[in-house]
């Protein structure tokens, strides 16, 4: 049961999306990802206990965070964990998650209507096609931890979502790149919004993004 489990897991794995250029499987190719990948699917843990069948079979769930995935093949380019407030007080140490009152507390792409896909690794573009959001531009640590961004389908749930919950800011996405169709290219103007807010409230740095798609 537990072998099976785990080829299914390997499948699931494989097809899941990682930039607009990559699948999982496609970076399993590289022989050091694929064998940290296939080890990391070997420690998955059960879900629950065993269900014995009218057959004489014997069902079990297994689960692995993906979490783990993400730190295998992440790009390990990115800016530093936020360690100041936005308004850069030199007596405090830590960040707070909720900025001051009328504060950004994330970003919201509204995707909807571009045919755009969830990735693992998305990137948001400006008219340029530069990316002002992807590797390079977030904390590792917290894409590992929280993903380098989240997907809802209504702007009601996504405004409730504890990534960007509070006061996020809503763009519109004028256009998907990519083979996969997982980056978002937005206005120049709402790249100018977006930069404020991430010298102010370190929303991008801290992966507070969160995408909206059919």
């Amino acid at each position: 049961a537990k072998q099976d489990a785990m080829r299914q897991l390997i499948e699931i794995v494989n097809g899941v999306t990682l930039t607009s250029e990559t699948t999982m499987s496609g970076a399993m190719v590289d022989d050091v990802i694929n064998t940290k990948v296939q080890g990391f699917i070997r420690g998955a843990r059960p879900v629950g206990q065993p269900k014995y069948l009218s057959d004489t079979s014997v069902e079990m769930e297994y689960s692995v965070p993906m979490s783990g995935i993400t730190d295998i093949v992440l790009p390990p380019v990115t800016v530093p964990m936020s360690t100041q407030p936005a308004n850069n007080n030199p007596t405090a140490t830590t960040q707070s998650n909720t900025p001051t009152t009328g504060g950004v507390t994330g970003i919201i792409i509204d995707a909807r209507g571009l045919n755009a896909r969830p990735a693992m690794a998305p990137r948001i573009l400006d008219q340029n096609g530069s990316p002002i959001y992807g590797p390079g531009k977030y904390s590792r640590q917290y894409a590992v931890e929280n993903g380098v961004a989240g997907y809802s389908k209504t702007l009601e749930a996504a405004q409730k979502d504890q990534r960007v919950m509070g006061n996020p800011m809503v763009v519109k996405g004028v256009a998907t790149s990519g083979t996969n169709k997982t980056d978002i290219t937005i206005s120049n103007a709402d790249v100018s919004k977006i930069d404020m807010a991430n010298r102010n409230y370190k929303v991008l740095n801290d992966c507070r993004v969160l995408i909206l798609i059919d």
